[in-house]
């Protein structure tokens, strides 16, 4: 989730950059996903486990919950005329 509160943080900046593609390509995406899970990745090799088919069975729905997470967390954000999107939708 850090990953994606910190692409969220810098797609308020106008830096998107999980939009970013090459031709049809979704590149950013794809990085973003990837940066996702590799902490996942990480903490299977720091607690001395080798990631097997399951973990990597596993990071595909968490990139793709961490891509829904970036426009959440963009939404929560976002400030317009000093009020929160959020606040001026109830």
């Amino acid at each position: 989730m850090l990953t994606a509160y910190a692409l969220a943080w810098l797609s308020i900046h106008d830096l998107s950059l999980h939009l970013f593609g090459i031709w049809l390509i979704p590149a950013g995406a794809i990085l973003s996903g990837s940066a996702a899970t590799s902490g996942c990745y990480a903490a299977a090799r720091i607690l001395g486990r080798c990631p097997g088919i399951r973990t990597f069975l596993g990071m595909v729905p968490l990139s793709a919950l961490a891509y829904v997470a970036i426009y959440y967390f963009e939404f929560r954000m976002r400030v317009v005329k000093d009020t929160h999107i959020e606040r001026r939708w109830r």
